[in-house]
């Protein structure tokens, strides 16, 4: 599947590391465009950059994603444990 990711300046060190096809922005920030297997360690790589990436392409990549953070959401939103 072919994804274009923006990364946040304080990762874009990571951009660099794990994939070919980086291209810096003004403000520091990375665009990443790849192909990359649809397979679940996709997804959780994607998450390990946490608020710095934002999915700009496939838009099923980008709903698949907010449906996890939406789930995730809901369990902090839950009352306190303890």
């Amino acid at each position: 599947m072919d994804v274009k990711l923006k990364i946040d300046r304080e990762n874009a060190y990571r951009a660099y590391d794990d994939f070919s096809c980086c291209e810096t922005q003004q403000d520091g920030s990375v665009i990443v465009q790849a192909n990359l297997a649809k397979a679940d360690w996709v997804v959780e790589h994607i998450l390990s950059y946490g608020e710095s990436c934002e999915i700009l392409e496939p838009k099923e990549l980008r709903e698949e994603i907010q449906d996890i953070l939406g789930k995730m959401l809901e369990k902090y939103r839950r009352q306190p444990v303890g």
